[in-house]
């Protein structure tokens, strides 16, 4: 039981989510958990039915999902990797593009969304506004604001 949930989780990781993947491990469970006993037949009906939900959202045979976590991961990688050293700032408005950079992973997305469109329609006031009611203060500006009421 334990080589097929590795057997899927490892093809589904590596190639992705598409339907001759889901067609592999469809075959997968029927020579493995169909074979076992109530509880793992009852187990491959329902990774089966979820995995054939989920391939219908693939549009065409040659479409492929990434489904892995590493992807989330590597976009906080990103922000981490541009984020300001100083650990006193924070989270600030360049969370703002995390959305985006995983929208824009492919490039079928980069034609459909104008994105220097939208970066033009956008003014930094709407940024600020959106900071100051959705982001905390963070020590730095504490601590500015504090100075310049000491002054």
């Amino acid at each position: 039981m334990n080589l097929t949930f590795n057997s899927i989780e490892k093809d589904c990781k590596q190639k992705g989510l598409s339907k001759e993947t889901i067609s592999q491990c469809l075959e997968n469970i029927q020579d493995s958990l169909f074979r076992g006993n109530t509880r793992m037949r009852m187990l491959g009906e329902a990774i089966c039915q979820f995995l054939k939900e989920e391939g219908k959202i693939l549009e065409n045979e040659k479409n492929v999902c990434n489904n892995s976590s590493d992807i989330i991961e590597s976009t906080f990688g990103m922000y981490k990797y541009r984020k300001s050293a100083n650990k006193l700032y924070g989270v600030t408005s360049l969370i703002l593009f995390l959305p985006a950079y995983g929208h824009l992973s492919s490039t079928k997305n980069v034609k459909d969304m104008a994105v220097k469109k939208h970066l033009e329609n956008v003014k930094l006031c709407q940024i600020k506004q959106w900071a100051d009611e959705h982001l905390i203060d963070n020590l730095v500006t504490k601590r500015r604001n504090t100075l310049k009421i000491a002054v």
